[in-house]
């Protein structure tokens, strides 16, 4: 009987464990992917536009939009 309580308790030792480093790898890749965002962000911001045709431009600012919305409403 000692065994096997002690066999349960080891399983469930480890199944604690693995759903903590399942929890961490879903919360690395979140902010992996935020980071890319913001980074993607700031990079179509300090793009230069003069040269750029209207219906380019008017892409980029929505672009920028939805990337400020998805970036900065998510956090708050």
């Amino acid at each position: 009987m000692d065994a096997h309580a002690a066999t349960k308790e080891g399983q469930n030792e480890v199944l604690e464990t693995q759903i903590r480093v399942s929890s961490d790898n879903h919360a690395a890749k979140k902010l992996s992917r935020q980071t890319a965002m913001i980074e993607t962000y700031r990079d179509l911001m300090n793009k230069d536009t003069r040269k750029m045709p209207d219906d380019m431009r008017s892409e980029l600012v929505h672009m920028l939009k939805c990337m400020r919305e998805e970036i900065f409403n998510k956090n708050q």
